[in-house]
């Protein structure tokens, strides 16, 4: 029966979306997670099935109405996907800009022809789904036209019955919740409202920029000092939690060691603004001492030209540079940020392979950064590093190698080729999740192996996640904040913040963050803005210190 095979393929298309939420959830709290809502009779379908039995077989009217479920279908998995991803709601008006880093994921992993090839492939695949699904409607109409007034007047009842009874049933639970829902109706609607929204929320930023985020401010009190800011991947406190990869161990052992060669340490944790990816909101966030947590926020902040920790290090007369060896195509965030030195990934001098989409080891990064640009330098360093190796697909994993060894990068070539393949990995979540403990280890050991070899005597590292991996790896309940570290042979430079939550060592604190990644600029302007500098420096405006800063997202 065509009709009926259509109401059963409507209702799959309604529920992919939940499927794939399904499918997250699952992972962590078992099958029953979830199921509840797909259980539930789809209205909008059920009303779609209807209107089957009567309209007529007009070609342009079923292709107008595949169009729309099409549209809809996509929209229902692109919010399955983003809360998969990203722990979060889906809104396409700020979303839309994540298609192309998508896309560049893609290329890095696959290369760019193929990649090309899969959106061909995916846009083709929509195309033939609108094609497709009116040519079954068209069919079903026509089959309907040919059937009897009084059946479809049974088959139209019947469906309405059946939203009936799934309204009482929903209602007769203990937990009172209707057995019905509008799941591509309401996801057409939710993104329509949306709309106003964002603009709302565009008004919002401006409001809470001029209210929280700070002016520009020197800090004398890293006057003539290398201080470096180094965020590694998907850092997070979920990670040490569970103890994945043995990590506290790695910990313990580096705070021992280091402290044996007179290095300081403290550590403490911060909510991240995300999770999953947008690594940059969480380096925004940071640099600007606003909490950036979406599409709108970021690039609102990049047009305001309102200053950046980058400009208050630059008015304590630092030289700054950002490390960025992910980034492969123009980087006009690092202008808007206002850094007097962007190095890319071309101008890492990297003559190793790419390990996927990681285009050069950690290591290789971090030697670079010492012996390249921090020891030749006439002025002091502010330095953003962005590593990488801890980025999915997290395949291979590379051993710690000899400093000495490094080089330009070349004898990388023997693990070009090691561990499973990104595809192959990915079909077990276990190894995955497995994989994606190792690789932060590796970022950890990497950089702590760094501080010990590197740091100087009057320099200050700061260490810190950029956010969580996605729910789909960690779990929906993961915690959502990342461990900072900071070093020092200096105690003086460690120890203001232990007001702020911090402990010394690396092993953060047990309880929840109840400070944002934003609070670091607001921190460093109390703590360092009142230093003593040279008379140049000390003539320069300051605008006094900051209370605590302990507010949430969207404040």
């Amino acid at each position: 029966m065509k009709w009926l095979g259509i109401v059963m393929l409507l209702w799959l298309l309604a529920r992919l979306g939940g499927l794939l939420m399904l499918a997250v959830m699952a992972g962590e709290n078992g099958i029953g997670a979830g199921v509840d809502g797909l259980l539930r009779v789809p209205l909008d379908v059920v009303l779609l099935a209807v209107l089957l039995l009567w309209l007529p077989p007009r070609r342009a009217l079923m292709g107008s109405i595949a169009a729309m479920l099409t549209l809809a279908v996509t929209l229902c998995l692109a919010e399955g996907a983003t809360f998969a991803i990203f722990g979060r709601e889906l809104n396409v008006w700020l979303d839309a800009s994540l298609l192309s880093a998508g896309y560049q994921l893609l290329a890095s992993n696959l290369g760019n022809l193929p990649a090309l090839l899969v959106v061909a492939m995916m846009l083709a695949g929509l195309a033939g789904l609108v094609w497709v699904v009116a040519r079954l409607l068209g069919g079903a109409c026509s089959a309907s036209a040919r059937t009897s007034r009084l059946r479809r007047l049974w088959r139209s009842a019947g469906m309405v019955g059946l939203a009936g009874a799934a309204l009482g049933a929903g209602y007769l639970r203990d937990a009172p919740r209707p057995g019905i829902d509008f799941p591509l109706a309401s996801v057409v609607v939710e993104q329509v409202e949306q709309l106003p929204r964002t603009l709302a929320a565009r008004r919002r930023f401006e409001q809470r920029q001029r209210r929280r985020q700070p002016e520009v401010t020197a800090l004398p009190g890293l006057q003539g000092r290398d201080v470096v800011l180094i965020f590694i991947e998907s850092y997070g406190m979920s990670l040490l939690e569970e103890d994945a990869a043995s990590l506290r161990d790695t910990l313990k052992q580096a705070s021992h060691a280091l402290a044996d060669q007179g290095i300081a340490s403290a550590s403490g944790r911060l909510r991240s603004p995300v999770r999953g990816g947008q690594s940059w909101l969480a380096h925004a966030s940071v640099l600007s001492g606003l909490t950036i947590d979406d599409g709108l926020d970021y690039r609102l902040l990049l047009k305001s030209r309102r200053g950046s920790l980058v400009q208050d290090f630059a008015a304590t007369g630092h030289h700054t540079l950002a490390l960025m060896p992910a980034i492969t195509q123009a980087w006009p965030e690092g202008r808007a940020y206002g850094f007097d030195t962007l190095v890319d990934a071309e101008g890492m001098g990297y003559a190793g392979p790419s390990l996927h989409w990681v285009t050069m080891p950690d290591q290789y990064s971090l030697k670079t950064l010492a012996t390249r640009w921090l020891d030749n330098q006439d002025a002091p360093v502010f330095a953003q590093v962005a590593l990488i190796s801890s980025h999915a697909p997290w395949t291979p994993i590379l051993p710690v190698r000899d400093w000495a060894a490094i080089g330009d990068g070349s004898g990388f070539r023997r693990w070009a080729d090691a561990g499973p393949e990104p595809e192959v990995l990915w079909q077990d979540m276990n190894e995955v999740r497995r994989h994606y403990a190792e690789a932060v280890r590796y970022s950890l050991r990497v950089t702590l192996a760094w501080v010990e070899r590197y740091l100087d005597d009057d320099g200050l590292v700061m260490v810190m996640g950029d956010h969580p991996a996605a729910p789909v790896v960690t779990g929906t309940g993961a915690s959502p904040d990342v461990p900072v570290h900071l070093f020092s042979r200096d105690t003086e430079f460690v120890a203001p913040f232990l007001e702020h939550g911090f402990r010394d060592g690396l092993i953060p604190a047990a309880t929840p963050a109840s400070s944002t990644m934003a609070c670091w600029r607001h921190w460093l302007q109390r703590h360092f803005a009142d230093g003593e500098g040279d008379a140049e420096v000390a003539a320069m405006p300051r605008h006094g210190t900051l209370p605590a800063c302990q507010w949430q997202p969207g404040e």
